[in-house]
C-alpha cells in the first residue's frame, strides 16, 4: 500500500516539476525582428511582366524559374528576366504551364497541351518536342 503512495507522489512530482520548468520551444528566432519574416507579392508594380504564373522552379544555381504565358521568366532576386520560349509560330501556345529542373543544370519545361523540352540554363532552347495530339 506504501507503495503505491509512494509511487503516486513521486509521479505527481514529476508532473510539476515538469509543468514548471520552462523549456524552449521552436519558435522564430528571438534574435531577429518580426518585420524580417515577411512574404512580398510581386505584380508588375515591382517588376514582373505578367500577373499569371502558371509553373515556379529552383534550379541549382539559385534561380527561381517561372512558367508564364509569355515565356519562361527568371528571378535573381532582385529583377525578373524574360529569357524567352520556343518559336510560336511551329507552336499551339507559349504558355509554359510545368518546369522541373534538370540534373545538369538545364530545366524541363512543358508548354499547355502543346510541347516540351529542355532550356540549357544558358542562352537558349534546345531539344524541344511538339505533342503528337
Amino acid at each position: 500500500m506504501w507503495y503505491k503512495q509512494l509511487r503516486n507522489l513521486s509521479l505527481a512530482g514529476f508532473l510539476l516539476g515538469f509543468a514548471l520548468v520552462p523549456f524552449r520551444s521552436p519558435a522564430l528566432d528571438p534574435n531577429q525582428s518580426v518585420f524580417q519574416y515577411n512574404c512580398l507579392s510581386w505584380s508588375g508594380h515591382n517588376g514582373l511582366p505578367v500577373n499569371n504564373v502558371y509553373a515556379i522552379a529552383q534550379t541549382k544555381d539559385g534561380y527561381l524559374w517561372l512558367g508564364t504565358s509569355i515565356g519562361l521568366l527568371r528571378f535573381d532576386g532582385v529583377d525578373f528576366t524574360l529569357v524567352g520560349a520556343p518559336p510560336a509560330s511551329e507552336l499551339r501556345n507559349t504558355r509554359i504551364t510545368c518546369l522541373s529542373p534538370a540534373h545538369d543544370g538545364g530545366l524541363w519545361f512543358g508548354l499547355e497541351h502543346s510541347a516540351y523540352g529542355l532550356h540549357d540554363g544558358g542562352g537558349g532552347w534546345f531539344r524541344w518536342k511538339k505533342s503528337t495530339r
